[in-house]
C-alpha cells in the first residue's frame, strides 16, 4: 500500500540543499512487510519524492524510517523475546531511531606526530585517495561517506621525508545529511597547523579529525605554499554519525535515548553528542563491519503510542504484513 499524506499547512514549504520540504500527516493501513514506497500524487506539490523523514512513532506505538536503498518507510517495534519495558513519550516528545549497519572503519582522535600506520589502521575505508598536495581544485574522484559522517585529513610522507608546508591550507566542500553546504578547513601550515611541526618521516603519516558531518561531497581546494615535495594527502572517515533529525534538546541526556553497537547497549559517558552538528561521537576507534543502533528524541506535534523497549532490545522487529500502522508526522523531500 501507499502512503498517504495530509499537508500540516498546505502551503508552508521551506527549501534547503535545492529541495523542497513540507510536513504531512502520513497514514498508512494495511502496511506490508517489505515497506511503502510513496506516490508523488499523494502529496500534492511534488513531482519527485526524494526521501521521506519520519518524526517519530506512530499512533500504534511503531517507529518509522526511511530506507535510503529502497526508497521506503518502514516500521518497527522491540524486539520483546530479548525483555521489554514500555515507554511512553511525554511533552510531544517522539522517539526516533536510526541503523548505522556495516560501517566503514572510523578513526576518532588527532595524530600530530608521525605514525607508521594509516588513519583507519589502513583499511582503505577513504572519501578521496592519497594526491600530490599541490594547488588544485578536485572536483570528482570522491567516494562519498557511508553514512553522513566526520571526515579526516590525512598527510603522508611518500618518495622522501616531507616537510610542512610553510603556510597552507585544505579545504572541504560538503553537504551535510539536511542538505545544508559546509566547509571543512584543515590547517597544514607548519608553525600553526593541525598536523604538529617539522617534518613527516618517508612513509609515515599524520592527521586531522573535523568536526561536522558530511554527507556528499563537493570539492576540495588546497592551497600551499612550499615544501610541497613528498606530501601527499587524502580524505578518511571519523566517528561522528549524522542523525537525520533535529534532536528535541541540545543536552545529550535529553537528546540520546539509547545507543547500541552489535546490539549491545553502551555506556552515555562513552559517547558524545555534539548538538551542533546534530550527531553522535562514538569517542573511539569504530571498527569496519560494526552496526549502530541510535535511539533519540525529536519534537513532534502528534502523539504518539508506547513501544517496549529495555535491555538489550533493539527496535528493529518490522511490522507484519496488513499489519495497520495508524499515523505520524513526517517531512516529506523532494522537487
Amino acid at each position: 500500500m501507499a502512503l498517504v499524506g495530509t499537508p500540516i499547512e498546505s502551503n508552508k514549504w521551506w527549501y534547503a540543499g535545492g529541495k523542497k520540504h513540507q510536513l504531512f500527516t502520513v497514514d498508512e493501513t494495511s502496511y506490508t512487510s517489505s515497506g511503502s514506497v510513496p506516490l508523488v500524487s499523494n502529496f500534492v506539490g511534488f513531482s519527485k519524492i526524494d526521501r521521506i523523514i519520519p518524526l517519530g512513532l506512530s499512533d500504534n506505538g511503531h517507529v518509522l524510517r526511511w530506507d535510503e536503498s529502497g526508497g521506503k518507510v518502514r516500521a518497527y517495534k522491540a524486539d520483546t523475546s530479548e525483555g521489554t519495558a514500555t515507554l511512553t513519550p511525554t511533552d510531544g516528545r517522539i522517539l526516533q531511531t536510526e541503523e548505522f549497519g556495516n560501517v566503514k572503519a572510523g578513526e576518532s582522535a588527532d595524530q600530530a606526530t608521525d605514525d607508521a600506520t594509516a588513519v583507519n589502521g589502513g583499511t582503505g575505508s577513504d572519501v578521496l585517495a592519497l594526491r600530490t598536495a599541490a594547488d588544485e581544485t578536485v572536483s570528482s574522484g570522491f567516494t562519498d561517506p557511508d553514512y553522513p559522517r566526520n571526515i579526516i585529513l590525512q598527510l603522508k610522507a611518500s618518495g622522501g621525508a616531507a616537510t610542512l608546508p610553510t603556510a597552507g591550507s585544505i579545504i572541504v566542500t560538503f553537504d551535510d545529511q539536511f542538505g545544508t553546504e559546509q566547509t571543512e578547513t584543515f590547517d597544514i601550515s607548519a608553525t600553526t597547523g593541525d598536523f604538529g611541526t617539522g617534518t613527516i618521516a618517508e612513509n609515515n603519516h599524520r592527521w586531522k579529525v573535523g568536526t561536522k558531518t558530511c554527507a556528499t561531497v563537493t570539492d576540495v581546494v588546497v592551497d600551499v605554499d612550499g615544501n610541497e615535495a613528498n606530501l601527499q594527502y587524502s580524505i578518511s572517515l571519523g566517528t561522528k554519525f549524522g542523525l537525520d533529525t533535529a534532536t528535541d534538546s541540545a543536552t545529550e541526556a535529553d537528546a540520546i535515548h539509547r545507543v547500541l553497537k552489535d546490539d549491545t547497549p553502551i555506556a552515555a559517558s562513552t559517547y558524545v553528542f555534539d548538538s551542533t552538528n546534530n550527531s553522535v561521537d562514538m569517542a573511539a576507534d569504530v571498527a569496519a563491519n560494526v552496526d549502530l543502533h541510535m535511539e533519540y528524541w525529536v519534537d513532534a506535534d502528534i502523539a504518539g503510542g508506547t513501544i517496549a523497549t529495555a535491555g538489550t532490545a533493539k527496535i528493529d522487529v518490522e511490522a507484519s504484513s496488513t499489519n495497520d500502522i495508524g499515523a505520524t508526522l513526517c517531512e516529506v523531500v523532494g522537487y
